[in-house]
């Protein structure tokens, strides 16, 4: 079943990774971004065929993003609101209008995402209701978000939202499944996530 659109939202090169501003410059960030961003699409297009991925798009304000979108063949998509959760929410939208069954929203702060971790959020979800989480190392935060269908929750993302977004599954009736894997567990906010990725860096 090929209905499920993956969701990238990317803030803006000046405004992302601000909580790495004590260990890289602006710049640098903006550089780490875009390799972040760069390795997320790829990677859901590699996983597109296995995982049934219709389509994908890249909700952005940042020009050079939303032409990074285009170039891997995701929608680009002008963020109209916001904050985080207000371009997810937009993201959905979208994919809705375009008929998706489910969708898949993906930080783009996973540099060791793999296509098979797309592939097992994919496939944890590919029944009617479904809710997929895929918590950080600390099982705070969420990583990865499957929702079939796209209307079920809604996401809401930063802090404690792996919580959150479980307490919404049990309201609707949802056992939400978890999906723990190295690749979807290990982001990127702190200075202490970058000390342990760094090396996949090295010529930032």
């Amino acid at each position: 079943m090929s209905d499920l659109w993956v969701i990238v939202p990317a803030k803006r090169a000046a405004l992302a990774k601000s909580r790495l501003a004590d260990v890289l410059d602006e710049r640098r960030r903006a550089r780490l971004v875009s390799r972040l961003l760069h390795h997320v699409l790829a990677t859901v297009q590699l996983a597109a065929p296995s995982a049934g991925i219709a389509g994908g798009i890249v909700v952005s304000r940042e020009a050079q993003w939303l032409a990074l979108a285009r170039r891997y063949g995701f929608l680009p998509l002008v963020e109209s609101a916001h904050g985080l959760n207000a371009a997810v929410q937009q993201g959905v939208h979208a994919a809705i209008r375009r008929g998706a069954g489910a969708v898949l929203i993906l930080p783009l702060d996973l540099p060791r995402l793999t296509p098979s971790d797309v592939v097992a959020c994919a496939r944890a979800g590919r029944h009617a209701p479904a809710v997929v989480i895929a918590p950080d190392h600390a099982n705070l935060g969420t990583n990865a978000l499957l929702i079939r269908p796209p209307a079920l929750i809604r996401p809401m993302f930063e802090g404690a939202s792996a919580l959150r977004h479980l307490q919404q599954a049990a309201q609707r009736g949802v056992r939400a499944r978890l999906v723990r894997r190295p690749g979807l567990m290990h982001d990127l906010d702190t200075p202490a996530d970058w000390r342990n990725i760094a090396h996949l860096f090295a010529h930032l």
